[in-house]
């Protein structure tokens, strides 16, 4: 409580010192007696205590060199950071943090409410990834106002691409190896398409739009669309994924993801990491010309450089993820485990996102690792280029749950409860789901129907 914080410090580390005695396990717990204290104080600057009622989040008072940390949290700086290691808030931000029995065994990082310390860097198969952490504050213009409904925000998806001749399909050599460029065909109003969908879907949270269905033109036609309405703008914008604006030498682009704020602010963009390869058996299934045996159709382009971490203090931390990207191991779940995130956000271009298919069985996996909820989207265009039965009555998101939510008298949604979007509104093909709303959508995973994996 010391207001210089050097002052504190220095008597943090003499009252650890008074305690050592040579023995390992006194020393250990000296030091883990510190780091609780110091995730206790931390709570006054934490981004979910500013969000719970006064009787549900201690209020400490703040020493001034705490004050200094928190309004520089504000301008986009850690609380610390070594070359390796980040101190964040610990996640999530809307709802309590996973108690220590959690996974019925005991975790250093669990043993903590208000503090992380995560990784700068994720391994994506040998290659070494920054992750870059932004802070979205309250303001209209630039932000995300707040406080939302906090366990029951409404997800909106717009499909966008509705039919298999509003893709363009184009194949391409390189190096005697088939690669494959998907995108919205051009006859497509994709960016109006987007908007005029979340215009008729009413008041929404987060609103998505799939993969590959919005290029980095059509998604700013989108933010300036909202910038000019005058309602129904979602809190939070995740505008599909598609081609960038610049290319390189070979005329590849970064299939690139950009989020808005209800007033069309950029507020980050995430460029898929890791392209998708199609075997011949799925490149059949789509009735395309074939690849040969033991060639793999690739995803042309040019691969992202980073991750970001979007601390959304009145809607929680969300990290964006397209398609392939969340199959990543063990990164992914790292930096779910280590950043405890509220949301995953993941545009996919898929034949479907109904139960017991590859985006339900990842999160299903990752459902262990925190109290996140996931959210993937996908068009139908694949669905009726595969002619997939029951199109276009087909699951075009889904939604799944932590295995374990913190209980709360207020919300009565299951363990890894997993919910579907269907259309309701056919111009433009859209519909929306509020979370744990009691409705036939939501029901409790079940992973008895194994489907192939993910084309994209």
């Amino acid at each position: 409580m010391e207001d210089d914080g050097q002052v504190a410090v220095d008597a943090l580390i003499e009252a650890i010192a008074e305690t050592l005695d040579g023995s390992d396990d006194r020393d250990r717990g000296s030091i883990l007696d510190a780091m609780e204290i110091l995730d206790e104080v931390f709570a006054a600057v934490h981004p979910r205590s500013a969000l719970l009622a006064p009787s549900r989040a201690p209020r400490p008072r703040s020493p001034e060199w705490l004050r200094d940390l928190g309004e520089a949290r504000t301008l986009g700086r850690p609380f610390a950071q070594s070359d390796t290691r980040i101190v964040l808030p610990r996640g999530p931000f809307t709802t309590t943090a996973r108690s220590q029995a959690n996974l019925n065994g005991e975790t250093l990082e669990d043993r903590f409410n208000f503090l992380t310390v995560a990784p700068r860097f994720l391994d994506v198969h040998g290659r070494s990834l920054p992750v870059r952490s932004q802070v979205v504050g309250h303001e209209v213009f630039t932000g995300v106002p707040g406080p939302g409904n906090a366990g029951r925000e409404a997800i909106g998806v717009v499909v966008v691409a509705e039919r298999a001749d509003e893709l363009d399909i184009r194949r391409e050599e390189h190096d005697g190896r088939p690669f494959l460029d998907i995108r919205a065909s051009e006859t497509v109003p994709a960016g109006q398409r987007f908007f005029d969908g979340v215009q008729k879907l009413g008041a929404l949270d987060i609103a998505m739009a799939p993969e590959l269905t919005m290029s980095e033109v059509e998604a700013l036609r989108y933010a300036d669309a909202l910038s000019k309405a005058q309602e129904q703008k979602p809190r939070l914008s995740i505008a599909g994924s598609g081609a960038g604006r610049v290319g390189d030498v070979r005329g590849r682009f970064e299939n690139v993801s950009l989020a808005f704020n209800a007033s069309g602010r950029e507020l980050w963009r995430h460029s898929k990491v890791w392209p998708y390869a199609m075997t011949p058996a799925q490149v059949a299934g789509f009735k395309w010309d074939p690849i040969d045996p033991g060639q793999n159709l690739a995803e042309s382009l040019v691969d992202g450089d980073h991750f970001t971490v979007a601390d959304i203090d009145s809607l929680g931390r969300v990290i964006t993820l397209i398609c392939q990207d969340f199959q990543i191991k063990p990164a992914v779940a790292e930096a779910v485990r280590l950043y405890q995130p509220d949301w995953v956000l993941v545009p996919v271009l898929d034949s479907g996102t109904d139960f017991g298919r590859w985006t339900h069985q990842r999160a299903y996996d990752l459902s262990v690792e925190s109290n996140a909820r996931y959210v993937v989207a996908s068009s139908l265009a694949l669905s009726d280029q595969a002619e997939i039965q029951g199109y276009p009555d087909l699951p075009v998101a889904v939604l799944v749950g932590p295995r374990g939510p913190t209980p709360d008298p207020d919300r009565t949604y299951a363990a890894r409860a997993v919910g579907i979007i269907k259309c309701h509104i056919s111009e433009p093909m859209c519909g929306r789901l509020s979370w744990g709303d009691g409705s036939e959508a939501w029901t409790q995973t079940n992973l008895a129907r194994p489907k192939p994996e993910p084309p994209f």
